[in-house]
């Protein structure tokens, strides 16, 4: 919570400065919405599977009329993304399978070129920023084997070490907004880097020293509310 009231005292600041540049052509407002997210760019030897997580955004935005067709538009955003990942592996004596479900919470901040209709609609696309907040996941082991007893170990972790702390991406989508302010816009992310971290350590049991790959781009879907203040 107290992150999320961090986010907002930013965003207040940055449109309080950005409004005072002019009046006539900024204008400043909310939006919310919802993301669905996966996670992508797994080394094929994990034999990783993946399925889209739900979460939220929410946040301010700032917008700068550059003419009848343009606008530019930042936004400032608290915003949930992440995935479930499976990975089994089984031998001839039992069966391994894994399941991990990851929250990563963001500091999302998009930069957004608007082509706007006459009609109201408008398409935009820009580059996005982001610094990563949290990293939390739960994850599910099971063990089974023919004539025993099934075996599930649950457990959590919450932190960002062995996580790069920013990405980069870009954005596309379309929107539209009513001559009351009121907006609706429906958008796709993909981000440039890795959530994990390249690694390199030593097996224990064999001395073998074990290069791991970055892996885990984050992509999503997003649909949001928003209201533009007159």
């Amino acid at each position: 919570m107290k992150k999320i009231k961090t986010i907002f005292v930013i965003s207040i600041l940055l449109i309080s400065y950005i409004n005072k540049s002019d009046s006539q052509e900024t204008q400043f407002g909310l939006m919310g919405g919802l993301n669905v997210s996966n996670l992508s760019n797994f080394p094929i030897a994990y034999s990783i599977t993946t399925t889209s997580n739900t979460g939220f955004h929410i946040g301010a935005l700032v917008n700068v009329n550059l003419g009848s067709r343009f606008d530019f538009q930042a936004q400032v955003l608290y915003s949930q993304l992440g995935c479930t990942t499976s990975q089994s592996a089984p031998d001839s004596i039992a069966t391994f399978t894994q399941t991990d479900n990851m929250t990563l919470s963001y500091l999302l901040i998009p930069l957004y070129f608007n082509y706007k209709f006459k009609s109201g609609w408008n398409i935009h696309a820009g580059p996005y920023l982001s610094f990563l907040l949290t990293d939390k996941e739960a994850l599910v082991q099971t063990y089974s084997a023919p004539g025993y007893n099934t075996l599930e170990l649950d457990s959590s972790t919450n932190t960002t070490q062995g996580d790069n702390k920013f990405d980069i991406g870009f954005s596309i989508g379309m929107g539209y907004t009513m001559q009351n302010g009121l907006g609706f816009n429906f958008s796709y992310s993909t981000g440039l880097v890795n959530v994990s971290q390249a690694q390199t350590y030593t097996d224990p049991n064999s001395g073998q020293v074990i290069y791991q790959p970055a892996f885990g781009l984050n992509n999503w879907f997003s649909f949001s509310i928003s209201y533009l203040f007159k």
